[in-house]
């Protein structure tokens, strides 16, 4: 008997010991998980947020940045382009109409105006003078006959 009863007693106390263990696990675990759940969630959230809006902060901005450099730029360059091609060409092409037809006009008027009254004068002079003189002329012969 004397055999059996410290493999009793040692199984009474292993028994205690591993009900020792469960009890003082089931009452640790909920500590250390919500810990360590709390702990995990921390990091997580903090790393997924610091990620979250650095990724999302440099993608929006950089993503921001480049469609609206190339959306402005397109835009900006297209639209002074076109403007600047419009306000150029109606302007030259106005201004250019304007100092050919000016100028065209100017000297279509003068020259034609010049060699209109210098030719009409010369030969209504020339004509006239001939015209006259040979009446005339004719008109004394006749008369001093």
């Amino acid at each position: 008997g004397s055999d059996n009863q410290p493999v009793s007693v040692s199984d009474e106390h292993a028994v205690s010991g591993c009900d020792d263990l469960l009890v003082s696990e089931s009452d640790d675990q909920p500590v250390s998980g919500s810990a360590i759940s709390s702990f995990l969630g921390v990091m997580i959230m903090q790393f997924l947020g610091v990620m979250i809006t650095q990724f999302l902060g440099v993608m929006v901005i950089h993503f921001l940045g480049v469609m609206i450099n190339l959306f402005l730029g397109v835009m900006i360059t297209q639209f002074l382009g076109v403007m600047i091609n419009l306000f150029l060409g109606v302007m030259i092409i106005q201004l250019l109409g304007m100092m050919i037809i000016q100028f065209l006009g100017v000297m279509t008027t003068q020259f034609l105006g010049v060699m209109v009254i210098h030719f009409l004068g010369v030969m209504i002079n020339l004509f006239l003078g001939v015209m006259i003189i040979q009446f005339l002329g004719v008109r004394s012969a006749r008369f001093w006959e």
